[in-house]
């Protein structure tokens, strides 16, 4: 009987685990055409905020192989300059403040679906 308890919880923790896996997997499928998707925009916001071209190359280069680590260590530099690239532009009068503001919310977007994917999926 205790044999047939220890195996039945064995069961369920597997199951379970399984089931988070397969959860995650789903968000990571879900944001990755999401993030590829806004990613040209954000790169020329950073670009314009004065982004190095290797740490561009670099992201869209751990965005194409979908490796959420590299993309999380290279996302802080990116994002700060995608900020900087979107307040030079309004700056410069290129953009009023309501499309700064959508802007600056596809970013907030952007950057909450970065913070979400698991450190490594393999790609599609």
């Amino acid at each position: 009987m205790k044999t047939l308890k220890i195996g039945l919880l064995a069961a369920v923790a597997v199951l379970l685990l399984g089931c988070a896996q397969a959860r995650q997997r789903a968000v990571d499928s879900g944001l990755y055409p999401a993030i590829d998707l806004a990613w040209p925009g954000v790169r020329g916001d950073a670009a314009r905020g004065g982004a190095v071209q290797a740490e561009l190359d670099a992201f869209a280069g751990a965005l194409q192989a979908r490796q959420g680590t590299s993309l999380k260590v290279a996302w802080p530099g990116v994002r700060a300059s995608a900020e900087q690239g979107i307040e030079d532009r309004q700056a410069d009068l290129e953009i009023g403040p309501g499309v700064a503001a959508s802007l600056t919310e596809r970013l907030s977007n952007f950057d909450e679906a970065v913070r979400q994917l698991t450190p490594t999926m393999g790609a599609p």
